[in-house]
């Protein structure tokens, strides 16, 4: 029904409410910069942008690329590969959701809490209809039992980089991680470094510099740099610079222009617990410079468990 609506334009939108003189006015009540019709409501407006960015699906629309609803369905989404779960479908359900929530319970938007919870719907389609899930990424189910979320393994013939970011505000000092595995999380090489910055958004910006450098000078270009700061990702792949850390997005957008095999994407921070990990004790200067070949307990024992993971998804995969 909520599709049906969506496509025959009878959602209770504010352009839709106003020209019925249900509404006061037809500007958004979410950012208040544009009318919301259907489509800014579920694609344009900066928060559902937010959410299509940072989702695994990693779309981007624009004003550009959407002239109605409809069209952006069967030009865009319906052209995205089977095995998704409809990943797309469980997003417009919760960007509705969270929009009808704010708009008549006052409950703050948080585009990252509904990437998850699109994800959790996707992980309860996988685990109905299929014998085995292959999906090692989980949220809290309805009965409120929490499952595993974890690192994700690259594709074999790729490597992964993962980076994070330490900021303290008062003194400006900040500590960046960049960590390198294979599809079985191995870790291949990595790097930490301290610096001073004016921000946490500038700090995490000079870590994702960090690894496309690494990534660079040691020629693996065909790489995954993946980070846990949502704003840097959507930031990457608007190419629009962020004023705090507009020369290092700059220099971001440069250095991936000059290697066209590397990808950028969004995780949450549990799937990023290792860079996380060398960060925090890379700031606190608890960690050896030769840190990858004799790392921490802390981050051995993440490591084997995350790799333990990564092998048995590639199983999976394989016995499908």
């Amino acid at each position: 029904m909520f599709f049906w609506k969506a496509v025959h334009r009878i959602l209770p939108v504010n352009v839709n409410l106003y020209q019925r003189r249900c509404a006061v006015k037809p500007s958004c009540s979410i950012c208040q910069a544009e009318n919301e019709t259907v489509e800014h409501a579920l694609l344009l407006c900066p928060w559902t942008r937010a959410v299509w960015f940072g989702s695994s699906l990693q779309i981007a629309p624009t004003a550009n690329n959407v002239s109605s609803f409809e069209k952006w369905m069967m030009d865009t989404v319906w052209k995205i590969k089977r095995g998704t779960g409809k990943e797309h479908d469980r997003i417009l359900c919760n960007l509705e959701s969270a929009r009808n929530q704010h708009i008549y319970q006052q409950i703050r938007i948080n585009p990252k809490q509904v990437i998850i919870n699109a994800e959790q719907l996707a992980t309860e389609y996988h685990n109905t209809t299929r014998s085995r899930s292959t999906d090692n990424i989980s949220r809290a189910d309805r009965s409120g039992e929490k499952k595993m979320i974890t690192w994700r393994p690259s594709p074999q013939n790729k490597l992964k980089a993962n980076t994070d970011a330490a900021f303290h505000k008062e003194s400006g000092t900040a500590a960046a991680a960049v960590v390198v595995r294979d599809w079985q999380g191995k870790i291949i090489t990595g790097t930490t470094s301290r610096f001073i910055t004016t921000s946490a958004i500038a700090a995490e910006a000079q870590a994702y510099r960090e690894a496309l450098i690494l990534i660079r000078n040691l020629q693996m270009d065909n790489c995954i740099i993946e980070t846990d700061c949502l704003p840097l990702v959507q930031a990457i792949k608007a190419r629009m610079p962020i004023a705090e850390a507009d020369a290092i997005i700059r220099d971001i957008l440069q250095l991936l222009d000059e290697a066209p095999d590397v990808g950028a994407t969004w995780t949450p921070r549990e799937g990023n617990n290792v860079a996380h990990q060398l960060a925090a004790m890379a700031a606190g200067n608890e960690i050896k410079r030769q840190w990858i070949f004799d790392p921490p307990n802390q981050i051995r024992n993440t490591i084997r468990t995350e790799a333990g993971f990564a092998i048995l998804q590639h199983n999976q995969q394989i016995h499908k």
